[in-house]
C-alpha cells in the first residue's frame, strides 16, 4: 500500500531541506606559503600565450658551423624550443594539479573539523535535487561524529598521500 505520490515527494524534499540547513559555508586555513603557489599568483605557462614563449631560451648557433649546419642548427633548435616550452608547460599542469589537490584536502579538514560530511556547494545542490526516494535514516551516523576520528596525525596522512601520489607520477 503506498502512499499518495505528491506526499512522499513533498516528504522527500522535506527530509532533503533539512539536511541543507545543517550545512554551512566553510573557510579552510591556507596551506603554508600559499602566496607562492603557482594557482595564487597565476605565473603558470599555457600553450599560445606569447608571453609563455619569453620563458624558454633559444640558443644561436655555434659561430664555427658553416651555414648549411647553422641552417639545420636553428630548425632543430625551434624544435628543441617547442620541446622544452612542452615540457614546462607539462611539469606547471603538475604542479598545478598538486596544488589544487593540496588545496582540497585542506577544505576537506576544515569540513571535518565543523563535523559536516559533504561540502556546502553547487554539486550538492546538484544531486539533492536528483533525489526521488526517501533518504535511509543511518541511525548510528546521527550520533556519531566525524571529527571524533580527526586529528592532526590522520591530516599530515593526508597530505603525505598526496606528496607519495604526486612523488610517483614525477
Amino acid at each position: 500500500d503506498r502512499s499518495n505520490p505528491y506526499f512522499e515527494y513533498l516528504q522527500i524534499r522535506k527530509k532533503i531541506e533539512e539536511k541543507r540547513k545543517i550545512l554551512c559555508y566553510i573557510t579552510p586555513q591556507a596551506p603554508q606559503c600559499y602566496a607562492e603557489y603557482v594557482t595564487y599568483t597565476g605565473s603558470y605557462l599555457l600553450d599560445g600565450k606569447p608571453l609563455s614563449k619569453l620563458h624558454i631560451p633559444v640558443i644561436a648557433p655555434p659561430p664555427s658551423l658553416a651555414e648549411p649546419l647553422k641552417e639545420l642548427f636553428k630548425q632543430q633548435e625551434a624544435v628543441r624550443g617547442k620541446l622544452r616550452l612542452q615540457h614546462s608547460i607539462e611539469r606547471e599542469k603538475l604542479i598545478v594539479s598538486c596544488e589544487q589537490e593540496i588545496l582540497r584536502v585542506h577544505c576537506r579538514a576544515a569540513r571535518t573539523i565543523a563535523n559536516q560530511a559533504v561540502p556546502f556547494s553547487a554539486c550538492t545542490m546538484l544531486l539533492d535535487s536528483e533525489v526521488y526516494n526517501m533518504p535511509l535514516e543511518n541511525q548510528g551516523d546521527e550520533n556519531k561524529s566525524v571529527r571524533d576520528r580527526f586529528n592532526a596525525r590522520q591530516f599530515i596522512s593526508w597530505l603525505q598521500d598526496v606528496d607519495d601520489k604526486y612523488d610517483r607520477m614525477k
